[in-house]
């Protein structure tokens, strides 16, 4: 099975962030607390493992959004069909990722571009992944678009 991996790379950041803060905590107040917070320790590497993102499975055309979460991997795989399509969209302004209630919020001001996997009327829309870096976005569209032979295309919706 070959399968290509899109990482979520914002909120994998959030939960390295968390779970090297709580490996900090825990020795900075070993002392203070005793030897029960260590049990921190084995929290902060699960969420520093943490991630999710899209997989798409090339030997039988499939894609999934998964979350890996204590070395399991779980989402529901769906068939490509074979009107979709890949499109890059520019997007102007802020952008806030949401996360759990332990991860807060990301903004990202000025441009950025977010890769969707669209039907041919460009109405139904799949998040795969954002960048403020177009090389990187145009890299992922490229590598998807050459093993899955999905077409890149503009986005103009047919209303």
């Amino acid at each position: 099975m070959q399968v290509i991996t899109v990482r979520n790379k914002e909120v994998h950041k959030i939960y390295i962030l968390l779970g090297v803060f709580l490996i900090l905590v825990t020795f900075l107040f070993l002392n203070l607390a005793g030897p029960w917070i260590l049990l921190l320790i084995p929290i902060a590497c699960v969420l520093a493992t943490n991630t999710s993102g899209v997989q798409f499975d090339v030997n039988s055309r499939q894609y999934r959004k998964y979350k890996h979460f204590m070395f399991r991997t779980v989402g529901e795989w769906k068939n490509l069909s074979p009107n979709l399509e890949l499109v890059i969209l520019s997007k102007i302004g802020s952008k806030v990722t949401s996360g759990t209630r332990l991860t807060g919020t990301l903004e990202t001001k000025g441009n950025f571009y977010e890769l969707y996997l669209m039907d041919s009327n460009h109405l139904k829309r799949f998040f795969i992944s954002s960048s403020t870096n177009k090389k990187e976005i145009t890299a992922i569209t490229q590598n998807i678009h050459n093993k899955l032979d999905i077409p890149i295309s503009s986005y103009n919706p047919n209303r």
